[in-house]
């Protein structure tokens, strides 16, 4: 069947925007969408695809414990009841696979994050120091690195303890 043949497709990737252009296209050939617009402001992901017509449906994608976000489609003649209920079903395929996306995508900002200051970790570091390191070079261009070292931290948790050196840090980041 279509249904389980697009569920099928949409679970071999975790990639937000190869999900959303998977089912589009199948949206695309069975209920002639011109467009589909994505947006999920809790993950500022905002997808658009295709172009925009005259007559729109719009979904709110919500489950029992996530709020997925919201997805309008979008053609040049006004959706039908028969169509709305294909597309509803066709939608029932893609809630798994948008949820997984997107904590695949929280997963990979998490491991990429300090916990405690919110910026990059050692991981972030690595890869985008290879990755303008090739930049660099490539475009022949210089390229710098600023260390900071806060002077006496050690004695700022000695003396008022970690709570007060997280602070610090916290701070020190946000300035940064």
């Amino acid at each position: 069947s279509t249904r389980l043949r697009l569920s099928n497709m949409l679970q071999t990737t975790l990639d937000l925007t190869q999900v959303l252009q998977l089912f589009f296209e199948e949206a695309e050939d069975i209920l002639s969408v011109s467009s589909l617009s994505y947006k999920n402001e809790k993950s500022s992901n905002e997808i658009d695809l295709g172009k925009r017509s005259r007559h729109s449906c719009h979904y709110k994608l919500l489950t029992q414990k996530d709020n997925l976000g919201e997805i309008v489609f979008t053609r040049g003649k006004r959706f039908n009841e028969e169509e709305l209920e294909k597309l509803e079903m066709l939608l029932s395929t893609l809630i798994c696979p948008i949820r997984n996306a997107l904590m695949y995508q929280e997963a990979i900002r998490t491991a990429l994050k300090d916990p405690l200051t919110g910026v990059g970790n050692r991981m972030a570091l690595d890869a985008t120091l290879e990755r303008e390191i090739a930049l660099a070079a490539r475009h022949h261009h210089d390229l710098s690195i600023l260390v900071i070292d806060i002077d006496h931290f050690k004695s700022i948790n000695d003396e008022f303890g970690h709570t007060t050196g997280d602070c610090v840090l916290k701070d020190v980041a946000q300035q940064l």
